[in-house]
């Protein structure tokens, strides 16, 4: 499936992306919007940490992005790991 009729949001997040400031962005919008796509069409060929919560504990939540930061910034330590 293609990604239509977004630019527009694209060019106001790349605007903000280049900014020296510090920014932060809140998405919302009804279920099946295209919220997610948005973001993974948006961090596509830069460094980014893409990290979707899902319905397990919240400790696990934190191991497992525990675990994607390691990953990202290529740190040796076991993140997320008891």
């Amino acid at each position: 499936m293609g990604f239509v009729n977004r630019e527009e949001e694209l060019v106001v997040l790349e605007k903000l992306y280049k900014e020296e400031a510090f920014q932060f962005v809140v998405l919302y919008g009804r279920r099946r919007v295209g919220k997610t796509r948005l973001v993974q069409e948006f961090i596509e060929g830069k460094p980014a940490i893409y990290f979707l919560a899902d319905s397990i504990s919240e400790s696990e939540q934190l191991k497992n992005l525990g675990r994607e930061v390691g990953e990202f910034l290529n740190d040796p330590r076991k993140w997320g790991q008891s």
